[in-house]
C-alpha cells in the first residue's frame, strides 16, 4: 500500500509523547470523519453527545 508516515515528538514537563501517523494515499475518509465515527461507535449513550453539541 502506498502510505505516508510522519512522526512528531512532543515533551510536556517530564513526559515525552511520540506520535506516529501513517496515512494511505488511497484513503477517502478525512481524519475528522474517522475520529467522529470512532467516537460515535463507542459511546454508550449517544444522547449525551447530542446534548453537548447543541
Amino acid at each position: 500500500m502506498d502510505t505516508t508516515t510522519n512522526e512528531t515528538i512532543l515533551q510536556i514537563g517530564d513526559t515525552v509523547f511520540i506520535i506516529e501517523c501513517e496515512t494511505s494515499k488511497l484513503s477517502t475518509e478525512t481524519a475528522y470523519d474517522k475520529v467522529k465515527k470512532l467516537i460515535l461507535n463507542h459511546v454508550k449513550d449517544k444522547e449525551n453527545i447530542n446534548q453537548l453539541s447543541a
